[in-house]
């Protein structure tokens, strides 16, 4: 990428003058004074010839469009998003939260600073934003969000980053406090730069059920359900930019359509390109790959609830039967590293406490430990459209069970249904084996996965549940001192890694591909790598 997050100054866009040529003939004819029975004494009739002005043109407006790989969410209140797709499609575009995580931690956006207070933070606001609806954002505005992402009767999916969380109190009109549990909550900033779960909506809007209604830098106009979203420039933008008029982001789930997309200049930006087009693409001139590194992860997610899983000799035999590092290279091409933590490598406070080396003799001896010497059978789930590579993956983690007597029958499903089927909860869901990625900003992104309070319909998914894990989180989210709460974490690491309730495969794969028009792109791994259009531009 040419630069990367610079603020620039914004082009003046010219104002255009629309003049119309004038209605009825091009010449203008004025005519003498007639009165009867006398001679004309006027001068002769005047014509004055006036030249046709051809209108100028109005400009078309700058417009990126994007190719992405699954709709938002059927309901536009970003406090209920489910999906990846929301975070990014409205999140990042129609909303902003009180702060950001930037390249060197964290950064202003909505609170121009905040500290600590003896019973949560203080977050002092800017005074110059307003909502898409006219209404102010200020300390109430911020209350009414918090009250509500807090409010479990809502059930809103959002409502789980915000655990510890007691209220907000209003101390002036740009002046916030939000209560964390008696004391200030460090893993609390981490969640609060979720691009859904940290979005601040027009209270006015909410009430009245209108969704979606921000302030950040581009408004939702139009929505195509499972064909594309419309958004236009917020033109009373509290900082400078946007720089492109319109964003049209269109659906496209099938990966080798959003490839010829772009190649045939049908779109600027795609998501999610197959490893191997990647690859190819990248080879190409006027197309740029972004890999960047992520703190998520890929895995195999098995119902800890469920036999052969509860038997924590049967997790840790199925990954000792697949050769991750293998999968990493001969399927993803290298856009992802194997995984030796439960966390990606970009995750801060990520440490080595893997990797289970491939060793399918290891893997066969303790099936028999565990009464299945002869193996068993099971079901895997893989959603499509999300990841293209999915099944391909899936079908390699098949074949290496396989090896040690397992027979795995692979369910593919939309990727919508796969949400649907993993989001049921204990009593109601059936899936044995799901593959799953995840991913976010702090560490305490492991407890919304794994908490022993967040199964399903929340994101355990696999119902996990370990009482000393639950505890360490509890003291890692308000540790202050940064070295010790790499160690509590460091605790977490090493137990979830030798629990087992997945099969750790890879760190999670992000690859974008776009043409080289489109500049200053900047995306956020804090936000599983969320792209930021604030400052793109599309050079013509």
């Amino acid at each position: 990428m040419k630069s990367r997050r610079e603020f620039l100054v914004p082009l003046l866009l010219a104002v255009v003058l629309l003049v119309s040529a004038a209605c009825g003939p091009a010449a203008t004819t004025i005519a003498p004074t007639e009165e009867p029975a006398v001679e004309p004494t006027s001068p002769p009739a005047v014509v004055i010839e006036t030249e046709e002005i051809e209108p100028t043109a109005v400009p078309e407006p700058i417009t990126l469009i994007i190719a992405q790989d699954a709709d938002i969410s059927p309901s536009l209140d970003i406090h209920d998003a489910r999906n990846l797709q929301t975070g990014i499609s409205l999140g990042m575009t129609v909303f902003d939260t009180l702060i950001q995580l930037g390249p060197e931690g964290y950064e202003s956006r909505l609170a121009e600073s905040w500290e600590p207070a003896e019973d949560g933070w203080i977050f002092h606001l800017r005074d110059n934003v307003v909502f898409h609806d006219g209404t102010p954002f200020n300390a109430e505005a911020v209350k009414y969000n918090v009250e509500r992402l807090i409010n479990a009767d809502l059930g809103l999916r959002q409502t789980s980053k915000w655990k510890g969380v007691e209220g907000a109190e209003v101390i002036d009109e740009f002046t916030v406090k939000i209560l964390t549990g008696g004391k200030p909550s460090v893993a609390f900033l981490g969640q609060l730069v979720h691009a859904s779960g940290g979005a601040m909506q027009s209270p006015i809007a909410m009430e009245n059920g209108e969704f979606p209604v921000g302030t950040g830098p581009f408004r939702l106009v139009e929505w195509k359900q499972d064909e594309e979203l419309i958004l236009e420039k917020n033109e009373y933008y509290w900082m400078d930019g946007p720089f492109v008029d319109r964003v049209v982001i269109k659906v496209v789930p099938e990966a080798s359509t959003r490839v010829l997309m772009l190649e045939a200049g049908e779109a600027d930006f795609i998501v999610f390109p197959p490893p191997a087009d990647a690859q190819r693409l990248a080879a190409k001139e006027g197309i740029t790959i972004y890999n960047p590194v992520d703190g998520g992860w890929r895995a195999i997610g098995m119902n800890y609830q469920i036999e052969p899983f509860t038997d924590i000799r049967v997790r840790q035999a199925l990954n000792y039967a697949v050769d991750a590092g293998s999968i990493a290279s001969r399927v993803l091409f290298d856009y992802a590293k194997p995984l030796t933590s439960p966390y990606g490598s970009g995750m801060w406070g990520h440490v080595d406490v893997g990797p289970y080396p491939y060793d399918p003799d290891k893997a066969r001896e303790l099936l028999t430990e565990a009464g299945y010497p002869d193996g068993f059978e099971t079901t895997l789930h893989v959603g499509v459209g999300h990841q293209p590579e999915g099944v391909a993956v899936a079908q390699a983690v098949q074949a290496y069970l396989k090896e040690v007597g397992v027979d795995v029958e692979i369910v593919v499903l939309e990727f919508g249904v796969m949400l649907d089927e993993m989001s049921k909860p204990l009593e109601e869901n059936t899936l044995e084996m799901h593959q799953l990625s995840y991913g976010g900003a702090d560490l305490d992104t492991l407890r919304i996965m794994l908490g022993c309070d967040q199964w399903a319909p929340r994101r355990n998914r696999v119902f996990y549940c370990n009482e000393q894990v639950d505890q360490l989180f509890q003291e890692g989210a308000y540790e202050a001192d940064p070295l010790q709460r790499v160690e509590i974490y460091k605790e977490i690491q090493e137990i979830v890694w030798d629990d087992a309730p997945w099969i750790f495969l890879t760190e999670k794969m992000m690859i974008f591909a776009l043409s080289d028009r489109v500049v200053d792109l900047v995306t956020y791994q804090a936000n599983q790598n969320y792209w930021d259009l604030r400052w793109v531009k599309i050079i013509p």
